[in-house]
């Protein structure tokens, strides 16, 4: 079969016309010779709602079928319907001021338009299909002859393989508190005795470590296709080693924690900079410790290490403290 000469456009809709960010939500594919026109939607209405908070995504997702009952020529669909299939294409790619607008008309050549535009509504559009991400975790295995003698030797060893494979950040960690909270924050020291962050004690991770004293943490090293997971009891770092760390901080970093009453609602970001500012011409580099802001120490109960295999039949290594010893254990992935 010959190839024909094709048009298409893509469809985005803008909330703010102001801002300018727009989200793919359709394409329209016009192919004279072979008297095809159709156009496929799809909203994102994550996106959406990332892009404008609050806005009703249920007026953009009829607007968006209209487009495809015109582009078919449905009898219900209005006079624009009934237009010439020249016409119409012209119509639903002709600049506007609406939410939706289109953009450029590509040209090309193309011996199937349906599968043309099922292949740019594909690449451009689509929706992403969660459950068709997957890859296959082949780097490495973690055998018990090949674990070190403590959790810690291990940790250790691993943490200065991820130098490489992360580049920045490797000390990134996901804390989890017994209220349900979970966040990232930077790992600031590590030892046998557990792993040390620093964070406001006010804050709604220091609110729910004072009431339960328990957190997990999750090094997740996606690029080694590893884990490090972490249970156990929390314990306050003391004055001494608060004051240490806190001059060791940038001025910046400690002008911005006395200043910030963390996790509270705080009218705009330039009540902050104005207090920094404040803060800074009263202190200069002298910026006292807030007495709430501090170090935490997460005291393992247990230490697993996870690395990702083949077919997720992954190798999941645990150290677990019984009474005064160490137990190393296999646990199905």
């Amino acid at each position: 079969m010959s190839r024909s000469p094709f048009q298409y456009a893509l469809l985005r809709v803008i909330p703010h016309l102001e801002r300018g960010e727009a989200l793919n939500a359709g394409v329209v594919v016009f192919c004279r010779p072979r008297r095809y026109l159709a156009v496929k939607v799809a909203l994102d209405t994550g996106r959406l709602e990332a892009l404008a908070p609050g806005v009703d995504p249920q007026p953009i997702r009829e607007r968006l079928e209209m487009l495809v009952r015109i582009a078919r020529g449905d009898a219900d669909a209005g006079p624009i319907a009934q237009m010439d299939l020249s016409e119409r294409f012209h119509w639903l790619v002709a600049p506007a001021s609406t939410v939706i607008q289109a953009g450029p008309v590509h040209t090309g050549l193309s011996d199937d338009p349906d599968a043309l535009l099922e292949r740019l509504f594909g690449s451009l559009v689509a929706l992403p299909d969660l459950g068709g991400m997957r890859r296959s975790y082949e780097q490495a295995a973690l055998d018990e002859a090949d674990l070190a003698q403590t959790w810690l030797e291990q940790f250790e060893r691993w943490f200065a393989e991820a130098a490489t494979a992360m580049g920045r950040e490797r000390n990134a960690m996901v804390v989890a508190t017994p209220g349900v909270g979970a966040r990232t924050v930077l790992l600031k020291a590590v030892d046998d005795r557990g792993f040390v962050f620093f964070t406001n004690k006010r804050s709604q991770k220091g609110r729910e470590l004072a009431a339960d004293p328990r957190a997990a943490i999750v090094f997740p090293w996606l690029e080694l296709e590893r884990q490090v997971l972490v249970r156990g009891a929390v314990e306050l770092l003391g004055e001494s080693d608060n004051d240490t760390y806190w001059r060791e901080r940038p001025v910046g970093s400690r002008l911005s924690a006395a200043v910030s009453p963390q996790s509270e609602v705080i009218g705009s970001r330039a009540e902050l900079e104005r207090a920094k500012e404040e803060l800074a011409a009263r202190v200069g580099d002298d910026v006292p410790r807030p007495p709430e802001w501090g170090g935490v120490r997460v005291v393992p109960d247990s230490v697993e290490f996870w690395q990702g295999r083949e077919d997720r039949l992954h190798d999941r290594l645990r150290f677990r403290r019984d009474g005064g010893a160490w137990v190393v254990e296999r646990l199905a992935p």
